[in-house]
């Protein structure tokens, strides 16, 4: 039996956990843009019980006191993820990468550049939200915008359940979005875009349908774009864009832990 997470504990540490004696497999857990660690946090009670090892960052620019969101690139946050993922490589046979929002573009540039054994990709960042269908995509109004204005307010955190959102409030480090830091993730995603076919590794991702951050179908369009031979998909009907704290968390842990015990 998985022991829940304690929202009363949450924080916005990165974490490691070495695995039980002889442990030959690892984890690597990114989290998601003007996140942190305490995104991947409610995945640690399960790759304990099923005994992998486990390596939570937290990126460049994500590493300092808010409530203002500094400057960041992604180049910054590949770096560290990529050095991240060869350290658990020198010492693991296999390395899982689980990407949470932007941790997924993060998790599939390393997909094509290091011999990761699967990815498991949460409310995968590929498209901004479009909540009314008339208005302009976000992706083209960001490059006009940023320059002029640095930073936009974060509204609530995208938690349906509210006594898990106010948990997450207490410990989520910044009160603004950081503009050059958005563009910065859409260019990643520009760059490893094209590329998603030669990606072939064991792929799940789940989505929540009411994702009010992240556009649900370009999810969709991104499984369909896999190279990968094996690849699942899991749709989750009460939960907003942070789902590892949302309603839904415990039918997400159970599909990330049939997918790696498979």
């Amino acid at each position: 039996m998985l022991e829940p997470i304690s929202l009363d504990h949450l924080d916005n540490q990165p974490f490691t956990w070495p695995g039980p004696t002889g442990c030959r497999q690892a984890v690597l857990c990114l989290h998601g843009l003007g996140g942190g660690p305490y995104e991947m946090r409610p995945l640690l009670p399960l790759l304990q019980t099923q005994g992998w090892a486990v390596e939570a960052i937290i990126y460049p620019g994500h590493d300092q006191p808010g409530p203002e969101m500094p400057a960041s690139e992604w180049t910054a946050w590949y770096a560290a993820a990529e050095q991240a993922f060869d350290r658990l490589a020198a010492r693991f046979d296999r390395v899982v990468v689980v990407g949470f929002s932007t941790g997924c573009p993060l998790a599939l540039a390393l997909a094509l550049q290091r011999s990761v054994a699967a990815l498991v990709l949460l409310s995968p960042f590929m498209a901004i939200a479009r909540p009314v269908p008339w208005l302009p995509r976000a992706e083209l109004l960001v490059p006009w915008v940023a320059p002029w204005l640095k930073t936009v307010h974060r509204t609530a955190l995208a938690i349906a359940d509210r006594v898990a959102r106010d948990a997450a409030d207490r410990v989520a480090p910044y009160r603004t979005f950081h503009l050059g830091a958005v563009q910065s993730a859409l260019e990643l995603i520009a760059q490893i875009r094209p590329r998603l076919g030669e990606i072939q590794v064991p792929t799940l991702i789940i989505q929540p349908r009411r994702d009010r951050v992240v556009d649900p179908a370009a999810a969709k369009v991104l499984l369909d774009s896999l190279g990968s031979a094996h690849k699942q998909w899991v749709w989750l009907e009460r939960s907003d864009h942070i789902l590892t704290l949302d309603y839904d968390r415990d039918q997400a842990i159970q599909a990330i832990g049939a997918f790696l015990s498979a």
